[in-house]
């Protein structure tokens, strides 16, 4: 009988974690524009806080400054749809990266908090892993969500998600960390209970979302059982009081700024309305995030049909047929507490209404988890046609996606970067996909998302930095064309083209117009400039010049547009 090698220290274990993640997400983190629409608001409503603290009275505005560190404000609109953590998390970024100067900050100091969002959270799942599993497993599940292909673009972008996904995975472990500690009958320490719902605290101020996912796990694991001795040991009203206790003191800032009813009618239109009818046409049919799983989880896609079924024939022992249901023998708490973390959860989003493909995140470190296990368990379900249907979407991902930018950079002209730029890594993605896939087709499980874990690295190369500061360069072009022409200084405003990253670009100085409004606005503003996409206001053309055109790609839309800058004739 041959030994397993031993692993490193868990020090090294972790740091080689922490490398992993900066390989796939430093790419392009610097070199991409502020992305329309989500990251570029989230990054000037942070910098507008910031700079409510640290800019003398004499250069601030009062319609973008006036709601300090209460009320996020992308210029003189508040932006209360989403809790204040993210804001505060990037505004100190910012603050440190630009050593206090918020007039030398860029896009890239308001993504560190999604990079160290998305390290915590591989880092929670790593050490989860350890407590339930073994160390194998638990490194391998670390490397399944640091190189999953939703958290490597998430991990790009300034926007909450990252962070979510952080303090839930922490929160998560924290809980199974007590449930363990009540399952051996030991105590679990007053300490430990707090810790963990000042996380789901901070998870309220991060989305909200913590304590649903928290609860449903918890209920699940419960109901399950058929027993409460985890309900008891996790002290669910005693952590309402912590959970009050944390997010007071900023609702009651807020309700001063906007007053309650303001934000109440807020919570009521992002919680309740986009449940019941899907917002801004995000909507999807029951299994949308069931059918989208290969593509967002890739590579680790390929094992999770394997994962949970896998980890619900170990969890749960079935009786006789007649045996009522409450008779289950539970074999394996811990594969137990992941199903209920990921499949209760997993069921909300598919029946709420509003769907986008990053609502799922936070039960990704359950499903890394229930596939690492699986992947080192050598069972033969993986030869099975459920479980190959995940290693089909694999691979379909895997070959399609690198192609299909291949093909675009050919047929294109210059939206895409050159082909001979391109090929290398997408020659190599689908080369190690082929390979991974034909060893899981023959069953081989570990072996196969080891060699899928290869690909990452230049996929993430691939699309972050070379693909996407391509095709987000566009609202860069324009302010650049300003700068040259000499006209950055006038009064600036826009019609037809109106991205928020023209907004982080000029630093919240543009007015976004109406169509009805552009004309009304020139003639107010004799030296002005205004941005408007070519083909509008015609009736008008009489009245103003163009002085220049910008032709670019429109990534929020996806079309090419061309933009002209004019201004009022004499």
């Amino acid at each position: 009988m041959t030994s397993r090698p031993s692993l490193p220290a868990p020090w090294i274990q972790a740091l080689a974690l922490v490398a992993l993640c900066l390989l796939c997400y430093l790419p392009g983190l610097f070199s991409t524009p502020p992305i329309d629409r989500d990251e570029a608001r989230f990054a000037q409503a942070s910098r507008q806080m910031l700079e409510s603290a640290i800019l003398p009275e004499s250069l601030q505005d009062s319609a973008l400054h006036a709601g300090g560190f209460a009320v996020p404000l992308v210029q003189d609109k508040p932006r209360l749809n989403k809790p204040p953590l993210i804001y505060w998390a990037q505004s100190a970024s910012a603050f440190i990266f630009s050593r206090g100067d918020a007039l030398r900050d860029s896009i890239w100091m308001y993504r560190v908090p999604s990079v160290l969002g998305a390290i915590g959270a591989v880092l929670a799942t790593w050490w989860m892993g350890r407590r339930m599993f073994d160390e194998r497993a638990a490194l391998l599940a670390g490397a399944l969500l640091a190189t999953c292909i939703a958290v490597v673009f998430d991990a790009h972008q300034a926007r909450s998600d990252q962070l979510l996904l952080g303090v839930t995975a922490w929160a998560m472990a924290l809980l199974w960390n007590i449930i363990r500690q009540a399952h051996r009958n030991k105590p679990t320490g007053w300490w430990r209970w707090l810790m963990f719902w000042i996380v789901v605290g901070l998870g309220v101020l991060t989305k909200g979302l913590t304590p649903m996912v928290v609860l449903l796990t918890l209920i699940g694991f419960c109901i399950v059982q058929g027993k409460w001795w985890a309900w008891r040991a996790a002290k669910p009203m005693l952590g309402f009081i912590v959970i009050v206790a944390v997010v007071t003191p900023w609702v009651l800032a807020v309700a001063d700024h906007v007053g309650f009813d303001n934000y109440t009618r807020i919570l009521h239109d992002e919680v309740i309305n986009r449940g019941t009818s899907a917002k801004e046409g995000h909507s999807g049919p029951p299994g949308y995030y069931f059918l989208t799983a290969a593509a967002m989880f890739w590579p680790a896609g390929a094992l999770a049909i394997f994962g949970v079924w896998w980890g619900w024939r170990r969890s749960l022992s079935l009786g006789p047929k007649d045996a009522r249901w409450k008779e289950r023998t539970i074999r394996r708490p811990a594969e137990l507490f992941l199903l209920c973390w990921l499949l209760p959860t997993w069921i909300f989003f598919e029946i709420y209404s509003t769907k986008l493909p990053h609502y799922t995140l936070p039960v990704y470190p359950a499903l890394a988890l229930l596939c690492a296990r699986a992947a080192f368990s050598g069972s033969a379900l993986i030869k099975r046609w459920p479980a190959r249907l995940s290693v089909i979407g694999f691979a379909a991902v895997g070959v399609l996606v690198p192609s299909a930018i291949l093909v675009g950079s050919v047929l294109t002209g210059d939206l895409l970067p050159s082909v001979w730029l391109v090929a290398p890594f997408a020659i190599t993605v689908i080369v190690i996909t082929v390979l991974a896939s034909r060893a899981l087709w023959k069953g081989f499980a570990l072996k196969g998302v080891l060699t899928a874990l290869v690909a990452v690295p230049p996929m993430a190369f691939l699309t972050h930095a070379i693909v996407l500061p391509r095709l987000t360069s566009f609202s860069p072009a324009i302010i650049e064309r300003l700068d040259v022409l000499g006209l950055d200084d006038r009064p600036l405003a826009a019609t037809g083209y109106t991205e928020d990253s023209l907004v982080f670009l000029t630093r919240g100085k543009i007015n976004k117009l109406g169509q009805d409004e552009a004309m009304t606005w020139l003639r107010e503003h004799p030296s002005g400039v205004l941005l408007l996409r070519q083909g509008m206001l015609t009736d008008n053309a009489a009245e103003f010049r163009v002085i220049d055109s910008v032709t670019g790609f429109q990534f929020a839309r996806g079309k090419n547009i061309t933009v002209d800058i004019v201004e009022l004739k004499p």
